[in-house]
Order: C-alpha cells, then sequence, then structure tokens
C-alpha cells in the first residue's frame, strides 16, 4: 500500500453529516431517553400523515 492509500479521506461537512441523528444528539446535548421519547411521540402523526395522503 502507498502512502496515499492510507490516508484517510477528511471529513466534509455536508448532508451526510447534517442527517446524521447521532450528529443531532451530540448538537443537541440529548441523552438516549429524550430522543426515544421524542421519536415515539412522532411515530404515530407520522403514520396518520402517510396514510391520509396515500
Amino acid at each position: 500500500m502507498t502512502t496515499a492509500e492510507k490516508k484517510p479521506k477528511p471529513s466534509r461537512p455536508g448532508i451526510p453529516n447534517q442527517i446524521s441523528p447521532s450528529a443531532w444528539w451530540s448538537k443537541l446535548e440529548l441523552d438516549t431517553r429524550t430522543m426515544l421519547m421524542m421519536l415515539k411521540g412522532a411515530l404515530a402523526p407520522t403514520i396518520a400523515i402517510a396514510i391520509h395522503v396515500s
């Protein structure tokens, strides 16, 4: 392997980093329990809207 192959790619801030849940948790300083409760509360309305739209 050459030295060019061993170099890790620099991480670029972009869309994949912005939609990552782990990035949200660290930026918002939320613990796992709080995040799961938020997701649980959003699940039913999301399903209802999806049924209504389809």
